[in-house]
């Protein structure tokens, strides 16, 4: 299957995904895995935008879930840094095992296409999952959440929360994570089209996946701007970090809506700290992406995009089954 694939070209939507881990592994019932068409085993590799986050441990179960019943061999690699440099040696030494398919969370949208191109160039079909490529010509096919509907949703939370008034620091993960910015845009657009008493203030960046990090960043918002009335943290460690600067300063009435589940987020949610967050589907996405890829291998043709819906958890609905099932 290593022979140069024709490429399936395909004229659906766009966007990116991922999973993330430590090491390779084959399926894990050590099944018979499902040969190609010149009867070697397909190989999808899964590398994730980081290993230190729940939120790609619960997309690795789902490409896991998919790999197992497929019957193929999921080669799971990953940094526990969601950065370009730590995931682009990652790449790079994928790149002489020659998989069959890459599922990817790239941790830059422009950077990472260097690394990708070669995988392409060299026969695997690349799939993004979460986030994205800025130029997406190697890109068969993505799955992700819709991160500008999950950032209006939070606006919304947040005007109710506060009577649509005041002002309201946002903390980012970085310039370069697409979907983070996709969420931070969806936000600040709802805000500005229905919610003008809200003055959203600049994007603070963390300095890479680190709840440490973005608690300092908030401190540091808390004393600059002292009329902060809400906190939108759009990602897992955001969210907990925030929680932690409001704490440390005394200010816990301050509302966060986060992104994401982990369990803290959710203990967060159910004490209030948390007024809402915002959930993706991190198990699907990691599982489609695999199906995804497995039948690219196999010449049959895929959505380009797969888009999912975001779910609202609050306070007050935080233990409904309909809610919770998607925590993780």
């Amino acid at each position: 299957m290593k022979s140069q694939k024709k490429r399936l070209l395909f004229a659906l939507p766009v966007v990116a995904m991922l999973a993330l881990g430590a090491a390779g592994c084959t399926n894990a019932q050590n099944e018979p895995t499902e040969p190609t068409g010149d009867g070697e085993q397909i190989t999808i590799a899964f590398v994730p935008g980081s290993t230190s986050s729940q939120f790609y441990v619960a997309m690795k179960e789902g490409a896991e879930k998919a790999a197992d019943e497929l019957g193929v061999n999921l080669v799971y690699q990953g940094a526990a840094d969601f950065s370009p440099a730590a995931q682009t040696p990652i790449l790079n030494a994928l790149a002489a095992t020659s998989p069959d398919a890459v599922v990817v969370a790239p941790t830059d949208a422009d950077s990472m296409f260097a690394p990708l191109k070669a995988l392409a160039d060299g026969g695997a079909y690349i799939v993004t999952v979460d986030t994205q490529l800025a130029d997406d010509s190697i890109v068969s096919a993505a799955v992700t959440a819709s991160n500008e509907q999950g950032g209006a949703l939070a606006a919304d939370e947040i005007a109710a929360a506060v009577g649509g008034e005041g002002t309201v620091a946002v903390l980012g993960l970085s310039p370069a994570a697409t979907t983070i910015n996709a969420r931070v845009d969806g936000f600040t657009q709802r805000a500005a089209e229905e919610y003008p008493g809200l003055n959203v203030l600049p994007t603070e960046y963390m300095s890479g996946s680190d709840i440490g990090d973005a608690q300092t960043k908030t401190e540091a918002l808390l004393l600059a701007h002292p009329d902060i009335v809400a906190i939108f943290a759009p990602n897992q460690p955001a969210s907990e970090g925030a929680a932690n600067a409001l704490k440390a300063q005394g200010k816990q009435g301050i509302p966060i809506v986060g992104y994401d589940s982990s369990e803290r987020q959710v203990q967060l949610l159910k004490d209030g700290t948390v007024i809402a967050l915002i959930l993706q589907q991190p198990a699907l996405e990691g599982e489609l992406a695999v199906k995804a890829a497995v039948a690219l291998v196999k010449g049959e043709s895929v959505e380009k995009m797969q888009l999912l819906d975001n779910v609202v958890a609050t306070t007050e609905n935080a233990d409904d089954e309909a809610i919770s099932k998607y925590f993780y």
